[in-house]
């Protein structure tokens, strides 16, 4: 990432060797990206309904609240915040917390649901962007995307997945060369060897590890409308068996969205390679 706060959207690309079936037994479609993109947190003016995609009521938060929202859409003509996991809030009753508020420490998504008890917690404000962009973290990261995968899956009646460590080790590669290139296409040209999602997004110095990693599972699974829902039929598949993940970061932290700079955030990549057996 240059010296110079840019615009970072959401994005999401699927290899799907596995799913088309080709007769050459490998072929990938072109990453895509896709829209309600970016992460960022907004505050709560006063209580407030959350709302179903179809603009139904499923709950309320309480006044006050910090929470993380990843773009705006559109329900019966009236503009609503997506937390995540299919819910939403009113626009106007949420602020944008700018440049001039400090960062909410230790602040889940409202739909945040960590996988396991035993997962560490956010990222020392001591240590800044940098205490993310550690093995031990994105180590963390990718496990707690497993699990709360696996959780989702077994809410769905479907059976976990195993951790490969030859996928682990090959995820974490290609995590690495996205950050440079998000494509499915790698620097020496070949096309990545598995049916793979990859996905971009920022996090905060705040960030935990489970929102870390949440962020973009809602992504695959809840905002995919772009690639005609195609990872989260890979992800939710009954086919594979197996996976690995792999997470890494930019060098250079800071991003900008409508108006509002954001230099502690720091932008973030992962790959999801997975196998039939």
């Amino acid at each position: 990432m240059n010296n110079k706060l840019i615009k970072i959207t959401m994005g999401v690309g699927l290899s799907a060797a596995m799913l088309l079936g080709s007769v050459s037994g490998v072929s990938q479609v072109e990453p895509q990206t896709v829209q309600a993109a970016r992460s960022y947190k907004i505050k709560l003016n006063h209580k407030d309904v959350v709302y179903s995609a179809r603009g139904q009521r499923k709950g309320a938060l309480k006044n006050g609240r910090t929470v993380t929202a990843y773009g705006v859409k559109k329900i019966h003509g009236k503009r609503y915040y997506s937390l995540g996991a299919g819910k939403y809030i009113k626009v106007a009753t949420a602020t944008k917390v700018g440049k001039a508020t400090q960062p909410a420490q230790n602040t889940a998504t409202a739909s945040e649901q960590p996988a396991t008890k035993t997962e560490s917690g956010s990222a020392s404000s001591k240590g800044g962007l940098m205490s993310l962009n550690n093995s031990k973290f994105k180590k963390e990261a990718a496990e707690s995307f497993v699990n709360q995968l696996n959780e989702m899956r077994s809410q769905r009646g479907l059976h976990k997945l195993t951790v490969k460590p030859a996928l682990k080790a090959y995820a974490q590669t290609r995590a690495n060369e996205i950050v440079n290139k998000f494509s499915h296409i790698r620097p020496n040209g070949k096309r990545t060897s598995y049916e793979e999602n990859i996905g971009l997004n920022s996090v905060q110095v705040s960030t935990t590890l489970q929102e870390a990693a949440k962020a973009l599972l809602d992504e695959f699974i809840y905002h995919d409308q772009g690639s005609n829902w195609a990872h989260k039929k890979s992800l939710l598949s009954k086919a594979n068996k197996t996976i690995g993940v792999g997470f890494a970061f930019e060098a250079k932290a800071g991003m900008a969205t409508q108006g509002n700079k954001y230099p502690d955030y720091l932008g973030d990549r992962i790959a999801v390679d997975l196998q039939t057996h």
